[in-house]
């Protein structure tokens, strides 16, 4: 048989539609207000469904077991370490496994800025996230709850609105974290890339595809991270190839060119002179070492 709610330890708080209501009037809540918080703990036979959602958004942080959620065309599971968010007025069921159920943290919320807060923390984009510490997003729940179970007045929905700001907001950072990393091992990527493959021939758009960006969005992350467009590190990574066989073999100019990725000698030379200072033939001769 399934439940709502009535799980052994569980704690649950509906806040009076009044106070949420006065809530939501007031400039320090408006923007963020708790309805409905709770935790139970192993919720076995969990389910939960409403068919034309909930009037709030609802997060569900699980720190153990597992869980699903049913919304329109989406069929998501909710692991130990994800949080789950669920926009007001999307129709949805969620519930517990049978096998391993899950023990979530809960709260509805509301208000002008929540659009803002889910789109930050990644929770718009994908409706389930994982997060690296979900005991800090379970642990700020528990105090927006404590607050509120203490204390309904507005002290007590000040602390929860807080308490549950915090936690957007570290998840929202924790994005900006995972993101950063992402765009450091995109660059990477295609710097070893370019240095194993010197005289590649691919375009820009064609290198961004290979770790799933836009080339835009590549060339500025690439120039941020090494001083200089993509073209330009190419080009001189082709001079260091030149200059390695200049300095080591006998090559006529025309095939130092063409293993350095030029099929036009005198584009390469040009390209040499203006890195280099000297054309190709001069350094040759130049004395080195």
């Amino acid at each position: 048989m399934y439940r709502a709610d009535g799980f052994k330890d569980q704690r649950l708080l509906v806040i009076p539609a009044t106070t949420v209501a006065t809530a939501i009037q007031s400039p320090l809540t408006s923007w963020l207000t708790v309805s409905d918080i709770g935790y139970f703990p192993k919720a076995a036979s969990h389910r939960r469904r409403r068919a034309a959602g909930a009037p709030q958004t609802i997060i569900i942080a699980c720190t153990q077991g597992v869980g699903f959620c049913w919304l329109p065309n989406k069929r998501l599971t909710v692991s130990a370490g994800q949080v789950l968010a669920i926009p007001a007025d999307t129709p949805h069921e969620y519930g517990a496994s049978e096998s391993a159920p899950w023990s979530i943290w809960w709260a509805h919320v509301t208000g002008t800025s929540v659009p803002d807060l889910l789109n930050a923390a990644g929770l718009i984009e994908q409706p389930v996230i994982d997060v690296r510490d979900v005991w800090s997003i379970a642990t700020l729940i528990d105090e927006a709850l404590t607050a509120l179970e203490r204390d309904l007045s507005r002290p007590g929905l000040l602390h929860a609105t807080g308490a549950l700001a915090h936690a957007f907001m570290l998840m929202a950072a924790e994005r900006r974290l995972r993101a950063s990393a992402s765009a450091a091992d995109a660059v990477e990527t295609i710097i070893d890339y370019l240095r194993l493959h010197p005289t590649s021939r691919l375009s820009g758009g064609e290198l961004a595809s290979r770790v799933g960006l836009s080339e835009s969005y590549l060339s500025a992350l690439f120039r941020q991270s090494t001083g200089m467009g993509i073209l330009q590190y190419q080009t001189r990574r082709r001079m260091s190839l030149a200059r390695q066989l200049l300095d080591t073999t006998d090559l006529p100019i025309n095939l130092v060119a063409i293993e350095s990725g030029y099929d036009d000698p005198l584009y390469f030379s040009r390209q040499f002179r203006h890195i280099q200072g000297m054309s190709p033939t001069d350094y040759r001769a130049h004395a080195k070492g």
